[in-house]
């Protein structure tokens, strides 16, 4: 016992604030998290590597002791991590941008070493400095325990295993068609980009037009987020609660979810049933998918998560900072070029096949001008209180990034028309784009915008269906399935919710 006790004392503070950033990461993302494996892995990683320090320091520095040296490292590790935090200080304070990140952290990372230092000659101050680990890891992990204790339930109104649309193929299909799907993230419908942006999208929409696609004019996403809309494209139905305080009652851990990373849904189970070979290319990156052996990968050699560890730390600043062109093939960012898609479009077999291209472009951060070039500097820190540009700079970047997209998809499906006429091609995307700083718009009015998106389908001749000029995503494949079983068009309610005292609300009126 005396022993554990001496223990305690001597490394509980290095262990509280090594852990802290990676508690305080599971608290913050506790709703998009599924697989705590990793985040575990990495905290243990770092706390490996926090006594290896330790060791090497206490062979330097040999007359000091022990539980010193462990509270340094353990504030240097905590603050290793904290660079984020540097950064919103920076903005909030200041109009400094870039190199400056990395001084406000090194302030702060000098400022929590030398204050270890300090502390751990007091015994009084080392004790406070140990109750003040105790705080910061109990209020994160307290809310974590809380979140995991709420009842919840897995709002589905089907089973992963089971087949809504059960029925079997017309005799007159000798062979399905295959199935291109492409999801461009956060790209706005044309009415929004028209009155919003400046920007007319028509010369697109009518090259569309005339490769026989069908443009949804009042096409709407029913979630605000990726993971929710998509979730529920993808499972055909509506599975997720509405009103006052519904976010703590949706199991993230729900199978549903799973779906958006290439994970069993309705509709890849009825698609498997039906001989389809399923292809993903996913912008979380290389490693958080469930699509293998049929992943198409670009050049990313992370994880989601683990690009946003790497986000926590100095080293994505010196990366931003320095060698800003190389860190866009990292992560999650190299999946805004529908490139890797493109080129391997011809070696998708067997048929039938179905591809899901969820592409970041034109979300943010915006990295390619009108003509595909990469701009020169790109503010790659994607969570911020402020923005770099000014609103004007930031939608004519925005626009750049489509006029860059119009002409891949463009490519994209007039080589997918050559080479099969007769197969089914879905555009669209999972949400709109938030209305930059500027515009006086009423909650309700805000939020239809972020859920005008854009939906264009091209069916097979023998699908005749006319398709309605108001939408939402979650019929898509009602549509799909519709054509592929040769029956009738049946649509179901188009519904639209947004986020709103902690759980979502339901827009009233698409209009």
């Amino acid at each position: 016992m005396n022993r554990i006790k001496i223990w305690a004392k001597q490394f509980g503070p290095f262990i509280l604030f090594s852990v802290w950033p990676f508690l305080s990461f599971v608290e913050h993302n506790k709703r998009e998290i599924t697989n705590y494996s990793e985040i575990t892995v990495l905290a243990l990683s770092s706390i490996a590597c926090g006594f290896f320090l330790i060791g090497i320091f206490k062979a330097i520095f040999r007359k000091t002791e022990i539980q010193r040296i462990a509270l340094v490292t353990g504030l240097g590790i905590a603050t290793f991590f904290s660079f984020q935090i540097a950064v919103l200080i920076v903005q909030t304070f200041s109009g400094w941008w870039n190199i400056y990140y990395l001084v406000g952290w090194l302030i702060a990372f000098t400022s929590a070493v030398g204050f270890g230092i300090y502390a751990g000659k007091h015994k009084d101050l080392y004790k406070a400095v140990t109750f003040a680990g105790l705080v910061v890891v109990g209020i994160p992990l307290i809310s974590v325990i809380w979140h995991s204790l709420q009842p919840r339930t897995t709002y589905q109104t089907t089973t992963l295993g089971g087949t809504q649309t059960a029925k079997s193929l017309n005799d007159s299909v000798a062979k399905p068609p295959n199935i291109y799907h492409f999801i461009l993230d956060a790209y706005s419908r044309a009415d929004v980009l028209k009155k919003y942006y400046n920007y007319d999208n028509s010369n697109f929409l009518d090259s569309l037009r005339r490769l026989n696609f069908q443009v949804i004019d009042k096409s709407f996403s029913n979630y605000p987020s990726t993971l929710y809309s998509l979730s529920t494209t993808l499972n055909m139905d509506y599975f997720l609660p509405s009103g006052p305080n519904t976010l703590s009652k949706i199991d993230q851990n729900s199978p549903i979810f799973n779906s958006v990373k290439g994970g069993d849904s309705v509709v890849s189970t009825r698609l498997r049933e039906l001989g389809y070979t399923m292809f993903y290319a996913n912008h979380k990156g290389s490693s958080d998918t469930n699509c293998e052996p049929n992943c198409i990968k670009g050049k990313s050699f992370l994880s989601a998560l683990q690009f946003e560890i790497l986000r926590m730390t100095p080293l994505y600043g010196i990366l931003d900072q320095w060698y800003n062109h190389s860190i866009r093939n990292w992560g999650f960012f190299h999946q805004k070029s529908l490139e890797p898609v493109i080129d391997r479009l011809d070696t998708l077999r067997p048929d039938p096949i179905y591809l899901y291209a969820h592409i970041l472009s034109p979300h943010s951060p915006f990295i390619y001008k009108r003509d595909c070039s990469e701009r020169s500097e790109v503010d790659l820190q994607m969570t911020t209180n402020k923005i770099k540009q000014s609103a004007s700079t930031s939608k004519q970047h925005y626009i750049d990034e489509i006029v860059c997209l119009n002409s891949r998809v463009s490519h994209a499906v007039q080589r997918i028309v050559n080479r099969d006429p007769g197969g089914i091609i879905i555009v669209q995307s999972d949400h709109g784009l938030y209305i930059p700083e500027g515009e006086n718009l009423d909650e309700g009015r805000a939020a239809l915008i972020r859920a005008s998106n854009i939906n264009f389908m091209r069916l097979p001749n023998n699908c005749s269906y006319k398709l309605p000029s108001l939408m939402s995503v979650i019929n898509t494949f009602h549509v799909i399935f519709a054509c592929l079983e040769q029956r009738p068009l049946k649509l179901i309610s188009d519904r639209v919710f947004y986020v709103k005292d902690n759980g979502f609300a339901e827009l009233p009126n698409l209009q």
